[in-house]
């Protein structure tokens, strides 16, 4: 439990739950209008920016645990694509089951990289280079393990503190952008006025994430709603697969 500045007996948010409540907020404008507003396109536009933020906190912390509700709710939520599939090779692996994997990779990767920029070089190449050959088999793909490797040297920068450190940090993000907005921008057939809209929300995006550093946050909200915000921390994915099953019991209702 992180200790609460303001002297209070309830736990301090800190900037990573901060950052998951935006994920969550997004996420649900994401979903809501796959759910209920497939012709509304911005709605999805703006949902763009939510799979970076959880992403990049995958590849920022430094636990090799995977929880066994990845594992549970990804094999359910990857079920009901399949049961939805009208093809069957029309469906994808959860985006859980990527989470699993970065965590499971994370550390080897690290280690193999080390140093070496020309090894970051040729994972960061590698990485680019699966993004239209994975992207159909699991969510995300390998777009999501660069915002991932971005958030791996996010952590390394701030331990450091040097500008090699930095500059290293800000090429991975300058990467894990141009790959997701180009990546998204055909995935979704947004107009231009979209791809331009898509190209500002994610690259503000990745300059703020350039600021990010795990701590307890400067800004506290009123304490009675710190446990909830700190709830919504703890349990970001979850309640990502439990808003999901919900979304799918109310569309199965109605129709």
């Amino acid at each position: 439990m992180t200790a609460d500045p303001a002297g209070t007996d309830q736990p301090a948010v800190t900037t990573t739950d901060w950052w998951k409540i935006a994920a969550v907020a997004l996420m649900l404008v994401d979903h809501v209008g796959l759910y209920f507003f497939p012709d509304e396109s911005w709605w999805r536009l703006i949902g763009r920016a939510t799979a970076p933020i959880f992403f990049f906190l995958v590849g920022y912390a430094t636990s090799r645990r995977v929880p066994w509700t990845w594992l549970a709710f990804g094999a359910i939520l990857t079920a009901i694509d399949v049961a939805h599939a009208e093809d069957p090779s029309d469906w994808t692996i959860n985006i859980l089951f990527n989470f699993a994997l970065i965590r499971w990779a994370r550390p080897h990767l690290e280690a193999w990289i080390g140093e070496s920029r020309m090894r970051l070089v040729l994972l960061m190449g590698a990485l680019a280079g699966l993004v239209p050959l994975i992207g159909d088999t699991i969510e995300y793909g390998t777009e999501g393990w660069l915002w991932a490797l971005y958030g791996i040297h996010q952590r390394r920068a701030g331990e450091r503190g040097t500008m090699g450190a930095a500059s290293t940090r800000n090429a991975v993000a300058a990467l894990a952008a141009l790959v997701y907005i180009t990546t998204e921008f055909f995935d979704f057939g947004f107009d231009l006025e979209g791809a331009f809209a898509l190209a500002l929300i994610v690259g503000v995006e990745t300059v703020l994430l350039a600021g990010f550093s795990r701590a307890v946050s400067a800004r506290q909200p009123p304490a009675v709603l710190r446990p909830a915000i700190g709830f919504i921390g703890r349990h970001t994915l979850e309640l990502y697969a439990l808003h999901l099953l919900a979304f799918e019991a109310i569309t199965y209702a109605v129709d």
